[in-house]
This record gives C-alpha cells, structure tokens and sequence, in this order.
C-alpha cells in the first residue's frame, strides 16, 4: 500500500508549497490545487486520504462551503477534513464544527504543529 494521501486547496502558492514540503518530508503523498472551484473534481481524481482546506479564498464558493457540499453529497464521508486558515481559533472552532471538518489549525501556528495534527487524522 502506497502512502496516504493528502489533497490541500489554497489561494496562497507559498502556502501550497510550505505545507506539502512538510507534509512531504514526513511520507505523505501530497497534491495541491489553488482554486475553491473544481475541488470536488480533484477529490474524485486524487482519492484523498485527507483534505487540507483554508477558508478564505477568492470567489463565492469559501473552504467551509466545500467542506459541507462534500459532506452533503455523501461520497466521501471517510475522508478526514482539516480547516487550515488564518481566521481566528474561536472562529475556526465554530466553523470547522459546523460544516463537517474534523479538526482545524490556524496559519499561526508552527508547521511542526501542522505535522502533528495531521499525523493524528491519519
């Protein structure tokens, strides 16, 4: 078996490549994609283990949107779902409760903390 698999969508290409770098470093398969829209798309064709989703992002369609079409339309109700954004914890907390996440960390924190929590979803 290969390894997990992690899918992460944001805005921010710096974002992108800081967190698959670590994401990388630790044996995760890492797949990036920049735009809210099409990210169901992606889903199908990465088959992630893991959705890493910041919240802000241009256009209608925000990363807590994605995250409860996702859980509405059923497909992938394993998939584990990490809101990763720069919105305040308390916020975050409430959102990532509400919309189906599993967990959720701020862009504050250290990436070693990124690895952690994700090492903990897997």
């Amino acid at each position: 078996m290969g390894a997990q698999k992690i899918l992460i969508v944001d805005d921010d290409p710096v974002v992108l490549e800081v967190v698959r770098d670590a994401l990388e470093d630790i044996g995760y398969e890492v797949h990036t994609y920049s735009s809210a829209v099409g990210t169901n798309a992606q889903l199908f064709k990465v088959k992630p283990d893991l959705l890493i989703l910041d919240i802000n992002m241009p256009g209608l369609l925000q990363g807590n949107r994605i995250a409860q079409i996702i859980r509405d339309q059923g497909y992938f109700q394993k998939l584990k779902i990490l809101f990763y954004s720069s919105i305040p914890e308390p916020e975050l907390r409430v959102m990532a409760k509400d919309h189906g996440a599993n967990d959720y960390l701020t862009k504050s924190q250290d990436i070693r903390q990124l690895q952690r929590k994700v090492q903990s979803l897997l």
